[in-house]
């Protein structure tokens, strides 16, 4: 069981024998120890590795770490988002992580081979998001020439045109 809050704290919680030893807490038992992964600022979210050896996190200093959870150490750090995390997620067969962003972008990180072990940064791939669908920006369309060199849309204009005030256009 792993948690995230205020102060960089990131705890990784441990308790009694047996996959739901957090079921027999209550208030006046605290027989839960915290391991404690430290980033700089306040963590908004985080997520285990497929596999429970990795802990994935991320601050609002625009920082997601992975943690080898049994020793305790950062293996990698990206920074690469200009505002908060937001969001963090492993996919399943554990080949990416993703970050996601108030800077509204969402960063996919490919996990290359003994990637945990390697001095190498991930290299994101990132998307862009909007939260509003008539924000997005306009698809640019080109435009067509017509045979005399002159764009599609201005001869459509100038057949429009009355017969007088047609333009005349100089090759």
């Amino acid at each position: 069981l792993a948690s995230a809050g205020d102060r960089g704290t990131v705890c990784v919680w441990t308790g009694g024998a047996g996959a739901a030893w957090w079921r027999d807490l209550d208030d006046r038992q605290e027989r839960a120890a915290c391991a404690h992964l430290s980033h700089a600022d306040d963590v908004y979210d985080v997520c285990w590795s497929p596999c429970g050896r990795f802990l994935l996190s991320g601050s609002i200093d625009g920082m997601a770490t992975v943690w080898h959870v049994q020793s305790r150490r950062a293996v990698k750090v990206m920074r690469d988002h200009s505002h908060y995390i937001q969001g963090v997620a492993w996919d399943p067969l554990g080949e990416f992580v993703a970050t996601s962003s108030s800077d509204r972008t969402l960063k996919v990180y490919p996990l290359p081979p003994k990637w945990h072990g390697s001095k190498k940064p991930l290299v994101a791939k990132t998307l862009k998001f909007w939260t509003d669908p008539h924000a997005l920006p306009e698809k640019k369309t080109k435009k067509k020439k017509s045979e005399d060199g002159a764009d599609a849309d201005d001869a459509a204009a100038a057949a429009a045109a009355p017969e007088g005030k047609k333009e005349r256009r100089s090759a």
